[in-house]
């Protein structure tokens, strides 16, 4: 899974709320998935999924630069570190089985790293 929220900030950059993918993740683990890898640039959007997602196995990469407001994280501290950290998760979520997503270029890469995630993904933009 992954959430982008600290700098959609553009009228054709929909915030997707968090909650709306916990029903595309409740199917994915109905269905037999096991773990969710949450790749995300929010401190409230982990934070939220690991209070409101308890029935989630939930692994996300632990000490990185995310962001509490609308300040993109790379627009915070070392550009080195946050993209080694985007890096780290966009080799994480390409060995995912399936992928639930917004629009970003993070996303797409993915893609490209694994080719089954473009018939097992959902964009919900």
């Amino acid at each position: 899974v992954h959430i982008r929220h600290s700098d959609k900030a553009g009228l054709a950059r929909r915030k997707i709320p968090t909650e709306d993918f916990l029903p595309h993740i409740d199917a994915y683990l109905t269905n037999g998935g096991g773990q969710v890898y949450l790749a995300t640039d929010s401190s409230r959007v982990l934070e939220y999924a690991q209070r409101n997602w308890r029935h989630v196995k939930l692994i996300a990469q632990g000490g990185i630069v995310r962001s509490a407001v609308r300040k993109p994280v790379f627009r915070q501290g070392s550009h080195n570190r946050t993209n080694a950290e985007v890096l780290v998760d966009i080799l994480a979520m390409a060995r995912c089985q399936f992928m639930i997503h917004g629009y970003s270029a993070v996303s797409e890469s993915t893609h490209y790293m694994n080719l089954g995630l473009h018939n097992r993904s959902v964009d919900l933009e």
